[in-house]
């Protein structure tokens, strides 16, 4: 290299970064790797004019900013990492040209195929005191509605409605969650109805009101989802092996074990070592005075963080919508659809259609484009657009920084 006045700085467009006061994180999503500076007021700045889109992705250094020790150790970690270089001004006469990496995100695309992957059913409230416990797991997983008096189910009409609707998703989940036994006339005619369709289709049920009726079995494209409560007593386990032993470990069976403190945690892996299943998970539940068990066992650390490694996709995914309510709808009983029930309705499948519902969650819900820029105190953390999506856990205790970095 020559010896110019400056240099033109320049950054790769697989790198993403975001600047706080004076700190300062850069991510390369071809190699996963990180470059971090924090306090550091003068390379705050540069990286914050570096980072600005009008800006190109390329700045000019000049060559008294280059010689600060803090400024020449960030430019050599840059280019240590891949993440971007210094390019003499003598290759070429104007500003090198670059591509900043941006999400496209497509206006006014109609047709409910282009949004919709997942719907969940709740074919009807539940008033089984075996989960009254549990009355507000509904709004953290795939679990009954608890009611103080159950009420009708599902109208058959709008479940008709709605599947004839969904011919335009073949590759679409359904879920269906049911508080009563899986030979209940309207899970059969609805388990009857998708099976003409090639939708992945999902029975969530809790352990305590399941009896699999003589002859149940699993058909194609459909998974059966048992959730584990506790006390569990003789009877519960019980009848946990005989689910498990009734479907013979069929690879579409799995057991949720829902824990809400240590012991239970301890509890469900006893009864883990004697149970022939292959697909187990554990859901906390957070019932309001279990936050120290969530810190000690859901909380993310920064370490965690990093780990993930997403990939350039992911971090515009997570710049512009939630991965984990994106596309879906969840519809009650009464027939009222939500995009997180945490949220306000978006209206009844009774008066709209799904392409209704869909554009009332596109154009004035509050679900599917939340992210973390837009809540306290996600917006003013490094790890913004690298932290998984906002869960429901967070949005039903309002409390959005479940993790070890801004506890």
């Amino acid at each position: 290299m020559s010896n110019p006045e400056f240099y033109w700085l320049m950054l790769e467009p697989y790198v993403h970064g975001i600047v706080v006061r004076n700190d300062v994180l850069l991510y390369n999503t071809e190699t996963k790797t990180y470059l971090t500076s924090r306090g550091v007021a003068e390379v705050a700045q540069l990286a914050s004019t570096l980072l600005d889109p009008a800006n190109g992705y390329v700045v000019m250094l000049p060559k008294k900013d280059i010689n600060l020790p803090s400024v020449r150790k960030f430019t050599d970690d840059l280019r240590r990492k891949y993440m971007g270089d210094l390019l003499d001004p003598q290759w070429s006469s104007t500003k090198p040209f670059n591509i900043v990496p941006k999400p496209i995100v497509k206006q006014g695309v109609k047709g409910i195929e282009n949004h919709l992957i997942e719907i969940t059913f709740h074919l009807g409230t539940c008033n089984d005191r075996s989960i009254e416990t549990y009355k507000e797991a509904s709004r953290l997983f795939h679990f009954p509605v608890y009611a103080e008096t159950s009420g009708p189910g599902m109208p058959l009409g709008i479940l008709d409605s709605i599947a004839a609707q969904m011919e335009t998703l073949p590759y679409a989940t359904i879920n269906l969650i049911v508080c009563t036994l899986p030979g209940d006339a309207m899970l059969v005619h609805l388990r009857s109805l998708f099976n003409r369709k090639p939708f992945r289709r999902k029975i969530h049920i809790p352990l305590t009101l399941t009896d699999l009726p003589p002859g149940f079995k699993l058909e194609k494209n459909e998974y059966l989802t048992v959730y584990v409560t506790f006390p569990a007593d003789q009877r519960l386990v019980d009848r946990l092996h005989a689910v498990a032993g009734h479907l013979q470990s069929n690879p579409r069976l799995e057991f949720v074990f829902v824990v809400q403190d240590d012991q239970e945690a301890e509890l469900a892996t006893e009864m883990i070592k004697t149970l022939a299943c292959r697909n187990i998970s554990f859901k906390p539940y957070l019932n309001g005075n279990n936050i120290q068990f969530f810190r000690e066992q859901v909380y993310i650390s920064e370490d965690e963080i990093k780990g993930s490694k997403p990939t350039q996709n992911q971090v515009f995914s997570r710049m512009v919508m939630n991965e984990n309510d994106f596309g879906k709808l969840v519809i009650l009983p009464d027939g009222s659809v939500y995009a997180n029930l945490n949220n306000a309705s978006l209206g009844n499948a009774a008066d709209h259609t799904l392409e209704d519902l869909v554009s009332e969650e596109l154009n004035h819900g509050s679900s599917w484009k939340r992210t973390r820029p837009s809540v306290e105190p996600c917006k003013n953390c490094l790890y913004q657009f690298l932290c998984p999506p906002i869960s429901n856990y967070e949005l039903f205790s309002r409390k959005f920084n479940f993790c070890h970095i801004n506890p």
